[in-house]
């Protein structure tokens, strides 16, 4: 598996982000590797059409 280091995020971002992943009662890293997968499966089916 690979690993993304993403730099010089607002601190607002981070805070919203810990906030989204808290209602979900999932970790930061979880909701994060569940946003990013989401956003490149809707992606590829974007691209697919």
């Amino acid at each position: 598996m690979a690993q993304l280091l993403i730099r010089q995020l607002d601190d607002q971002v981070v805070a919203a982000l810990r906030a989204r992943a808290r209602a979900q009662g999932l970790s930061l890293e979880q909701s994060l590797r569940n946003l990013l997968t989401d956003a490149a499966l809707i992606r590829e089916e974007w691209d697919s059409r």
